[in-house]
């Protein structure tokens, strides 16, 4: 993982090590109750995983400059979904 800016936003490119391909996140912040927030800063990431102890909530990854974890969030939240085109 590679804190970075492409085109002038700010975000993770994750390189993977078995084939060199990589794929960048950027910080798009999350949406709630009262709208988008963290933009620019945070970035969070539904995986298609559901959390195995709480079925009402999903896999996220929240990263920031400093910051890369995983965690167990809330589906209502709007958080990024990134499609990922395999060639």
């Amino acid at each position: 993982m590679e804190w970075t800016t492409r085109n002038g936003v700010n975000g993770h490119k994750i390189t993977s090590i078995s084939n060199g391909r990589s794929l960048f996140l950027p910080v798009a912040g999350i949406c709630g109750d009262a709208g988008l927030d963290r933009a620019g800063s945070y970035g969070y990431y539904w995986t298609r995983s559901l959390l195995t102890s709480y079925s009402d909530k999903v896999v996220c990854i929240v990263f920031g400059s400093g910051l890369f974890s995983w965690l167990g969030n809330d589906r209502y939240n709007g958080q990024s979904i990134r499609p990922v085109r395999v060639e």
